[in-house]
């Protein structure tokens, strides 16, 4: 039998490892729940991240608006269509000018070289002093010189008047002509710029769509990690009861140790009580590793939740970048809309003067076929009278009649082409005039209106483009913070270190309590066939709930059994504890 300080001194010792085990579950379950705390606080986060990345995709819309970009693509394309087709009508401007002006020049040379064949000396002058027929002859001539004098001036005008018709109509195309040049230009330009600019949007815009899409996919990831995290932790309730099953074998050994010196049979309790440590042993080892290899379990999930914010951040920082680059290109079409504002054909006043200046050229072609439907008339009474003068006598005075009937004949026979001419001139500017009110001025006003309301839509994408760069720098400082937490997370998770020092002293010494209470010689005589003493643990054996205890109870004990602790041998059927 022991002596009983050795007996005294491990029972002391034994009871210290009861405490000690005893109050292992607080400190997993401390160290446990301080991760489930902050698990908490990951999923709220990358929850709140996948919000506002649903949020964004919400307010992108890719399908349908595109953050307006599709509106905006929209109004651009309307504007170039009406600024192309009020310069088609400003070439077709420019175009009929030429041959309005032409005609106007021909009839401008008719009436000049007209005008100049009517300067003729007085036919009065001519027929003084041929006798008794004269005063009849210089009365016809007198009427034929007043004829001749109302002639030059209506000459003079119909070429004036057409004249003034082609310098206005010069004068109008020579503005016009000298912007479309340049504004045709600058519309190419811009529209290269514009396409350029909006294909440039279109992809950041897809691009940030994708990049919240990921973000969105990521918080899913989290959170399946979360939910390993939580079954795994189920651990903290498992090892609490081997624990507890642990200590209640320790007790039981406990009070065998008590009534040891009173023991009718000390061998079998001895015996008794270092399998009991054994058992013990083997167990408190198990749930050690099982500790150790949840704890390892624990970091590799909390590094695949800072990998996966880590991810997140360069996917954050990507799109922080795409949201500059979108402030950048509305600043740039911004700068294209101004630019078109300075074309030539965005002028207030271009369709009011283009038709003032339509209306005056009208005017002088009035005035020109006013004058030449009075020459004509009036060339006709004056052929009449040079008809009936008689110039038989009179050579010079032959000449001169022959001259004025040449020019009313002229005036007579041409004047109806001349006039054919003005009219179709008239008709041609009418038509423009009509063309450039109901077709081309409302284009203009509708570019207009167009361009007042561009700057607008441009405020609306910007304030969501603003919008949603906030959000990313929200979703940014969330993952900077998550990374942060899960590094002093994980210093800080040592819990099992602590309690792998404890089960190392407690299996240590439970080795050496066996030495003092059983003694070498008992310690031996263990090596034989234990399952004879298995009776004796059938009490305990009831108390295991889980195979792994089964398990390592009958390998402590030589039985051979299967991975759920049931015996596979055809001998002896006893239950295990």
């Amino acid at each position: 039998m022991p002596p009983s300080q050795a007996i005294e001194e491990s029972l002391a010792q034994l009871q210290q490892h009861i405490r000690v085990l005893e109050d292992v579950p607080n400190i997993t379950k401390a160290g446990f729940m301080n991760i489930a705390d902050h698990m908490g606080d990951f999923s709220a986060s990358f929850a709140s991240g996948a919000s506002r990345a649903i949020t964004i995709r919400e307010r992108i819309g890719a399908k349908e608006s595109e953050l307006g970009i599709n509106d905006l693509r929209q109004s651009l394309k309307q504007i170039h269509r009406e600024i192309a087709a009020v310069f088609s009508s400003i070439e077709a401007l420019l175009s009929d000018k030429e041959e309005f002006t032409k005609n106007m020049e021909v009839i401008t040379d008719w009436g000049l070289r007209l005008e100049q064949d009517a300067h003729l000396p007085l036919m009065v002058d001519q027929v003084r002093g041929q006798g008794r027929e004269e005063l009849e002859r210089q009365t016809l001539g007198a009427i034929i010189d007043s004829l001749m004098r109302q002639i030059r001036p209506l000459i003079g005008e119909v070429a004036s008047s057409a004249q003034e018709a082609g310098d206005i109509m010069s004068h109008l195309t020579r503005r016009i002509s000298a912007d479309l040049a340049t504004s045709t230009h600058g519309l190419d330009v811009l529209k290269n710029n514009t396409t350029a600019t909006l294909k440039r949007m279109a992809a950041a815009i897809q691009k940030l769509d994708g990049d919240c899409s990921k973000v969105d996919s990521q918080s899913d990831g989290v959170n399946e990690i979360i939910f390993e995290m939580v079954q795994a932790m189920q651990y903290d309730d498992i090892s609490s009861q081997r624990i507890s099953h642990v200590v209640a074998a320790l007790k039981r050994a406990e009070e065998k140790l008590i009534a040891l010196e009173n023991d009718s049979d000390p061998l079998t309790t001895q015996r008794w009580f270092v399998l009991v440590t054994k058992i013990c042993t083997e167990q408190l080892r198990s749930i050690n590793a099982d500790l150790n290899n949840a704890v390892a379990s624990m970091h590799n999930q909390l590094t695949r939740i800072s990998d996966i914010a880590e991810s997140q951040k360069h996917t954050v920082t990507s799109a922080q970048s795409l949201s500059m680059e979108l402030r950048k290109d509305c600043a740039e079409i911004g700068y294209d809309l101004h630019m078109l504002l300075r074309l030539g054909v965005f002028d207030e006043n271009l369709s009011t003067d283009v038709l003032k200046t339509l209306s005056r050229a009208e005017n002088a072609i009035f005035m020109a076929k006013r004058s030449l439907d009075m020459l004509t008339m009036t060339s006709e009474r004056l052929e009449h009278l040079v008809t009936g003068l008689d110039t038989s006598r009179n050579g010079r005075l032959e000449n001169l009649a022959r001259s004025v009937s040449d020019i009313a004949k002229m005036v007579k026979g041409e004047g109806k082409e001349r006039t054919a001419e003005l009219l179709r001139s008239l008709d041609k500017l009418q038509e423009i005039s009509m063309f450039f009110s109901e077709k081309t001025t409302p284009k203009i006003m509708r570019t207009n209106s167009l361009l007042r309301r561009l700057p607008l839509l441009l405020q609306q994408i910007e304030s969501s483009n603003n919008d949603i760069r906030s959000m990313m720098t929200e979703n940014l400082a969330g993952s900077r913070t998550i990374v942060i937490q899960i590094m002093l997370l994980s210093a800080e998770m040592n819990f099992h270190n602590t309690i792998d020092r404890k089960f190392g002293k407690i299996i240590d010494q439970l080795a050496v309590i066996d030495a003092k209470v059983a003694g070498e010689k008992v310690l031996a005589g263990l090596e034989g066939n234990l399952l004879e003493l298995a009776a004796e643990f059938q009490d305990l054996a009831a108390m295991y709930t889980m195979d792994s205890e089964r398990r390592i109870h009958g390998e402590v004990l030589g039985e051979d059994v299967d991975m759920f602790g049931e015996p596979v041998s055809s001998g002896d059927d006893i239950e295990l504890f």
